[in-house]
């Protein structure tokens, strides 16, 4: 999801609905630090130069990336959000963690999780 105030709501909304002790899970694809995804990140000038919408360097935050899949034409957004990220992105919402941890893929680390209790 593209900013990180959005992301954030995105998350406060998730909480909201909650009730006292309830239990989010959220998964976040961990891909900006393996090589067989870096093979496929399109640069934004590259992007800029043939595309009919060219995207604002000023829209993009740190760990967004436009990455090509199969024979796809455009390349899609995705966000790498890392521990500290998420994390942060709970901060100030009535949660405690219960977890966080990597799984999933051959690696069994592709995909970082949070897992939140609702408080009170």
């Amino acid at each position: 999801m593209p900013g990180r105030d959005e992301r954030r709501a995105l998350l406060a909304r998730l909480v909201d609905r909650l009730r006292p002790a309830g239990v989010l899970a959220v998964a976040a694809w961990q891909f900006a630090d393996r090589e067989r995804f870096r093979k496929r990140m399109v640069s934004l000038d590259r992007y800029n130069a043939r595309a009919e919408h060219p995207i604002d360097p000023a829209q993009l935050e740190s760990g967004d990336h436009l990455l090509r899949f199969g024979d796809a034409r455009n390349p899609r957004y995705c966000h790498h959000c890392d521990d500290s990220e998420l994390r942060a992105l709970f901060s100030d919402l009535p949660v405690r963690f219960l977890d966080a941890y990597e799984s999933d893929g051959k690696t069994n680390d592709l995909n970082l999780y949070a897992i939140v209790e609702r408080l009170g």
